[in-house]
């Protein structure tokens, strides 16, 4: 049977050894605000290197915000890595009732100019996900909630557009909870240094907040959703 995966923000994502030689380090951080610093060339590091090894052979708890087409979707389907061009060619076909003919040429003329080279990169054949419950629901996510659709697309839309108050009527606002491998998953802030920053928080309620999201450059399996929750019962 498969243990759950690690939660970053929980304090057993730090294995006990790893947390008994955090014990020697409390007044560097009771001193200062900046887990990179303390990480970075200091007296974190070498501890940070063993922490990251062991996070790559476990399985990471992920938090992608989206909006759920009908309950049960993505118990069913898992998440697909983007594809821009199938997914805006399968929402027009199974959902292109909803919108005139102006509406839909003015999405399509919307999302040629949006996904240049750069958007194209950052997006095609990756699923993204927070890895920190707190930054799934921060102001950054927003976005991917108001609107039906994602970044492939939503977000090319103005917001006072007719189509963007069709797609606001859409789908159901939810965070799919997800086990992502984490010798797989890429991420912008090193998974170590966010377990560590929030080592460092229960130390110092003042240090500054380092939260992680990832890709993944393939799809999850429904075998692999944990929970899809709706975003109104994950604030509670």
């Amino acid at each position: 049977m498969l243990t759950a995966p690690v939660k970053l923000e929980d304090p057993h994502s730090i294995p006990k050894a790893l947390r008994q030689a955090l014990n020697a380090h409390d007044r560097e951080m009771r001193a200062t605000r900046d887990t990179e610093s303390l990480i970075r060339g200091g007296p974190l590091d070498a501890i940070a290197d063993a922490l990251s090894e062991h996070l790559c052979a476990q399985r990471i708890h992920g938090y992608h915000c989206t909006r759920e087409p009908e309950p049960g979707y993505f118990k069913r389907h898992g998440l697909r890595a983007t594809n821009l061009r199938a997914h805006q060619d399968e929402f027009l076909h199974s959902l292109g009732h909803h919108f005139t003919d102006n509406e839909q040429s003015y999405m399509r003329k919307q999302w040629a100019a949006y996904f240049d080279a750069g958007q194209v990169k950052s997006r095609e054949g990756k699923v993204w996900a927070c890895l920190t419950r707190s930054l799934a629901v921060s102001h950054g996510t927003k976005p991917f909630f108001r609107a039906y659709g994602g970044e492939a697309i939503h977000m090319p839309l103005a917001d006072d557009s007719s189509v963007i108050e069709k797609l606001k009527t859409l789908g159901e606002p939810v965070i799919v909870e997800v086990a992502l491998p984490g010798d797989a998953i890429r991420t912008y802030c090193d998974m170590a240094w966010c377990a560590l920053n929030y080592h460092h928080r229960r130390i110092n309620p003042d240090a500054y907040p380092m939260d992680s999201e990832a890709w993944l450059g393939s799809s999850v399996r429904q075998n692999d959703v944990l929970d899809v929750v709706k975003l109104q019962d994950f604030l509670v």
